[in-house]
C-alpha cells in the first residue's frame, strides 16, 4: 500500500513540504492550480531539489494542472497547462491531474459542447505527454459516471476520481463511489491497461486505481 498527500500539508514552499513528509508517505501531489505569475511555477532547482528528495525516499509525484484552463471552453487556455507539463515533466510524474470544466468553473455547458471542447483541449495536451494515459481527468460535482465515460471511450486519458466530488454529485454517484475501495479520497481509473501495475477496483463500469490526493495506493 502506497500513501500520497499533497504538496501544502505544512504552511510554506514545496520543497519545505517535501522534505517534511518525505518518508512518512509515497507520493506528492504538486498543487499548481493557478499559474499566472512565473512565481507560482517550481524553478529549474525546485524541480532538481524534490528529484533528490524523492530518489532519497522512494518518493513519485503527481501533478495537479491549474483549474483555470477552461478546458471545456471553445478557446481554451491551455498554453497555462502546457507550461506547467513542461516544467515539470523532470519528475517523471505518475499522472498530470486535469479538470474538464469552463471558466468560469461553475459555468454550464451543453453537453454535446462539453464533450466536443474537452476532447480538443485534451488532444492538445496529449501530444505533450510521453505517456497518453499519464493524462487524467478528475471528475466534479456536475459530471456523472457517463459524462467521464464519453471521454474515455473516445480518447486514450485516465481519470482521477474524486469520491467528494462523487458524493457532491448525488446519490447516483455515491453508489458509484460505494464499489471503490475505502481506503482514500481519489483515485484513477482508465478504459486499459494496468499503468505501471497499479491494482484495479470496480468503478462506474471501468477501473480504478488509487492515486493521490491524500489517497492509499496499491504497488
Amino acid at each position: 500500500m502506497r500513501l500520497g498527500a499533497t504538496s501544502y500539508i505544512y504552511p510554506a514552499d514545496i520543497i519545505t513540504n517535501a522534505r517534511r513528509l518525505a518518508g512518512s508517505i509515497d507520493d506528492i501531489e504538486l498543487v499548481i492550480f493557478e499559474v499566472e505569475h512565473e512565481a507560482n511555477l517550481p524553478d529549474p532547482e525546485t524541480i532538481e531539489e524534490l528529484v533528490r528528495i524523492g530518489a532519497d525516499h522512494n518518493m513519485t509525484y503527481t501533478v495537479h494542472l491549474p483549474t483555470d484552463i477552461g478546458m471545456a471552453d471553445r478557446e481554451p487556455c491551455v498554453e497555462k497547462a502546457i507550461r506547467v507539463i513542461r516544467r515539470t515533466e523532470g519528475l517523471s510524474p505518475h499522472a498530470f491531474i486535469v479538470h474538464l470544466d469552463g471558466n468560469p468553473p461553475n459555468h454550464r455547458l451543453d453537453p454535446a459542447a462539453w464533450l466536443e471542447n474537452s476532447l480538443s483541449s485534451l488532444e492538445i495536451l496529449w501530444a505533450e505527454i510521453s505517456e497518453p494515459e499519464m493524462l487524467s481527468v478528475e471528475n466534479l460535482e456536475n459530471h456523472n459516471p457517463e459524462m467521464i465515460d464519453s471521454i474515455l471511450e473516445k480518447i486514450k486519458v485516465s481519470c482521477f476520481v474524486d469520491v467528494g466530488h462523487l458524493l457532491e454529485t448525488g446519490p447516483r454517484s455515491a453508489s458509484a463511489s460505494d464499489q471503490m475501495d475505502a481506503q482514500g479520497t481519489g483515485g484513477t481509473y482508465s478504459r486499459g491497461g494496468n499503468r505501471r501495475s497499479r491494482a484495479t477496483v470496480p468503478c462506474a463500469q471501468r477501473q480504478a486505481r488509487s492515486c493521490s490526493k491524500i489517497s492509499a495506493r496499491r504497488p
